[in-house]
């Protein structure tokens, strides 16, 4: 599986801030869950995923999918 880089994280905080039309701080956007915010919802979070398996070429399985639901867990996933 592939580990992310320093470049990967930004570009994550990219996805996560075009997506949910925010400008949050990097700081911020580490401690982030659906549900912490109005604009991150169960639709905001598919397609967070869907940028994400594009962007890094990557496929997450429907439980993946249904389990990554935070900054936290993306990154848990591609670290573990």
């Amino acid at each position: 599986m592939k580990k992310f880089t320093d470049n990967d994280i930004k570009g994550l905080y990219k996805i996560i801030n075009q997506i949910l039309k925010t400008d949050f701080k990097n700081s911020y956007i580490n401690g982030l869950k659906m549900g912490d915010i109005d604009q991150w919802d169960s639709l905001s979070n598919m397609n967070i995923l869907l940028a994400i398996e594009s962007k890094y070429k990557i496929r997450f399985t429907i439980n993946e999918m249904s389990n990554i639901n935070s900054f936290k867990k993306i990154l848990e996933y591609f670290n573990k």
